[in-house]
């Protein structure tokens, strides 16, 4: 379940708390304008855009918080469901030679095709 904005607020104000950076600190840190944090946190406006993924990933990259625990706490993403499928991708990669070949850019152009075939289908499927 995608967690509400008040829960989302709370979480970034347990990432400020955490890291001890500003909050234009963590917004750049984000790849947002200076402002996005502070815009998020202020309950008399509007509720601003939730932090994409992206943004999560190099919330993480410079705070050292794990990109699944902040995905879990922006977005609802269950620990356990990014576990099993990395599993699961890490048997069907064992399963094919070919992908061990792959540079780490060629493999990355592979997953993100991947992605965009999975997401394809879901919204032909109507799941997405």
């Amino acid at each position: 379940m995608e967690p509400t904005i008040a829960q989302v607020r709370a979480e970034m104000r347990e990432v400020l708390r955490r890291t001890g950076m500003s909050m234009r600190q963590i917004s750049l840190s984000m790849g947002r304008d200076p402002g996005y944090v502070a815009a998020l946190l202020d309950e008399s406006r509007p509720s601003r855009a939730m932090p994409t993924p992206g943004d999560l990933q190099r919330l993480s990259d410079r705070t050292g918080i794990s990109l699944v625990h902040l995905l879990e706490r922006f977005w609802g993403v269950p620990p356990r469901r990014l576990a099993d499928d990395l599993a699961k991708l890490s048997v069907r990669f064992a399963e094919d030679d070919r992908l061990s070949q792959l540079t780490d850019a060629e493999l990355g152009e592979v997953l993100d095709f991947a992605g965009y075939l999975i997401h394809a289908r879901d919204d032909t499927n109507g799941s997405g």
